[in-house]
């Protein structure tokens, strides 16, 4: 395993291949476009760390709501399964009647 020393060296010999090989006007665009990454991103009214805390703030105060609108639809789909089921038998019903009816003419 390396030392940190050469892991240093490794590093500082790859920028400086880095800074020969591309001209200086594009190590500046490259610098110009991180740095305005950094801004977006710890901007501190609209970045993207104020946008994931706000999120997550939401997330947490909508929680209860969220909570009582799903025991709400547990409790809806289990009356419309009761409803398809008592419907279901008073067809059955309909149509044994209907069957009894007609064949007992």
């Amino acid at each position: 395993m390396a030392t940190q020393k050469e892991l240093l060296e490794t590093i500082i010999n790859r920028l400086n291949s880095v800074e020969k090989a591309q001209p200086n006007g594009e190590l500046k665009r490259m610098e110009t476009m991180m740095q305005e990454m950094h801004e977006r991103i710890m901007d501190p009214e609209n970045g993207l760390v104020v946008q994931i805390s706000k999120n997550t703030h939401f997330r947490k105060e909508c929680q209860p709501r969220r909570e009582k609108y799903e025991e709400n639809l547990k409790t809806l789909l289990r009356w419309k399964t009761f409803v398809d089921w008592g419907f279901g038998v008073a067809f059955v019903a309909v149509i044994g009647a209907l069957v009894r009816f007609f064949v007992a003419r």
